[in-house]
């Protein structure tokens, strides 16, 4: 999730410049230094684990809700992505 967040950042940062300079390379380092802490702290809280423990018990209906509300996020996120870059 934290690539696809990522993803849609670059995508908005890149669609308000409609370029790529050099100064955004500070950017893009502080973007990826957040993306990091996100993962570690992700990790060191062992968020996964309550996560699955939560939806555990939960309806087929709904993940299936779930899972066609991801995929599309997945697409959106991609899809704009390559429409901005071009």
């Amino acid at each position: 999730m934290s690539v696809l967040l990522s993803l849609n950042f670059f995508t908005v940062r890149w669609w308000r410049s409609n370029n790529l300079e050099s100064s955004d390379k500070l950017i893009y380092g502080v973007c990826l230094l957040i993306l990091m802490l996100i993962i570690v702290v992700y990790w060191i809280l062992k968020r996964d684990k309550k996560v699955i423990a939560k939806f555990k018990n939960e309806s087929k209906k709904s993940r299936e809700i779930g899972n066609l509300v991801v995929i599309c996020y997945v697409i959106l996120s991609i899809v704009s992505f390559i429409l901005v870059i071009k």
